[in-house]
């Protein structure tokens, strides 16, 4: 299987973690009975709209086409500036931001388990992906050194 294809794949189970999330969510609100919280979905709501703000951030600051495959297009040139100055991976992050909202807003606690389902493929993806980018450019190095992967400031 070529790189592209795997990288394809990778982008096939993210988007179904985005959809599980959403349909868990929504489910487990609709089925499961327990105490429905205002201020959690207000919580919720903030986070959705913060999420997509940052992607919104990200993808203007990275400035060039881009791909949801982890294998670097030809054209790409490393940015570090902006949001990539205070995170490898901003828009990564920015989904995990957005889909912690959603369970949050449904008051669907169960549902969080997908978060970290989520942040376990992120970190797999962002390994592949940071593969490609050393090879690509030798100055990733420094920079993985100096530059959270996933969270700001923590990991």
């Amino acid at each position: 299987m070529s790189d592209k294809a795997k990288g394809w794949v990778y982008v096939l189970i993210q988007g179904f973690l985005f959809v599980v999330i959403v349909f868990s969510s929504a489910f487990e609100r609709k089925y499961l009975i327990h105490p429905y919280n205002k201020f959690i979905s207000y919580i919720g709501i903030v986070l959705v709209f913060t999420g997509v703000l940052l992607f919104l951030t990200a993808l203007i600051n990275f400035g060039q086409k881009i791909t949801p495959n982890p294998v670097p297009k030809e054209t790409y040139e490393l940015r570090t500036t902006g949001l990539y100055s205070i995170v490898r991976h901003p828009m990564y992050f920015s989904f995990l931001i957005l889909f912690t909202g959603a369970p949050l807003y449904f008051n669907a606690y169960f549902s969080l388990v997908w978060i970290i389902m989520l942040f376990i493929f992120f970190v797999s993806k962002t390994k592949l992906e940071e593969r490609y980018l050393s090879e690509k450019f030798p100055e990733y190095k420094q920079y993985q050194l100096t530059t959270k992967r996933l969270i700001p400031s923590v990991y």
